[in-house]
């Protein structure tokens, strides 16, 4: 249900991305009115649509061996349905910690994907940062399995900064 592989991105274009991600996020709480205001609203460390403000990000969008893999699974029609930055500081709870699927409120199961979420990690994800945690198989359950079967199964993804967690859009996961 996950892989991990290389972006190909260098150190400089890693750390570019999230000095640009930083400074967005800034820009983006100025246009609201203020920090305050998105974090009324759970929107504070999340940043939408990061390829209309760089062409960094338009890069990272069409990342070659993503759209492949992308291509491999779902066929040569495909479309980004969303690009966010989302920041989980330590120790806060954030939207992102809940388990959840990436095609929301779809409760049913498909015998192929229909859709692949790629997640590129511009800081490394470890057991101690907070990786990503998986359930996984069940991207081919219906329902959410319990909580005490989810915490049974749960397992985090480590990988290195640059490279991307890719999965089935219907993997139950977490921000750690």
């Amino acid at each position: 249900g996950v892989t991990v592989f290389p972006g190909g991105y260098s150190p400089d274009e890693i750390a570019y991305l999230s000095r640009r991600i930083d400074a967005l996020l800034v820009e983006q709480a100025d246009r609201a009115g203020g920090i305050e205001k998105l974090a009324e609203i759970g929107e504070h460390e999340t940043l939408r649509c990061c390829l209309a403000h760089d062409e960094a990000f338009v890069r990272l969008a069409a990342n070659r061996p993503v759209t492949d893999v992308c291509r491999q699974l779902l066929g040569d029609y495909i479309v980004l349905m969303q690009q966010n930055a989302i920041v989980n500081p330590p120790g806060r709870a954030h939207h992102q910690t809940a388990c959840h699927r990436d095609l929301p409120y779809q409760h049913f199961v498909s015998s192929r994907p229909l859709a692949i979420s790629a997640l590129f990690c511009v800081d490394p994800f470890t057991r101690e940062n907070g990786a990503t945690i998986v359930l996984p198989g069940t991207h081919r359950i219906e329902q959410f399995p319990s909580d005490t079967l989810a915490a049974e199964i749960e397992q985090p993804v480590e990988a290195p900064a640059g490279s991307f967690l890719v999965f089935d859009s219907m993997l139950f996961h977490r921000a750690g």
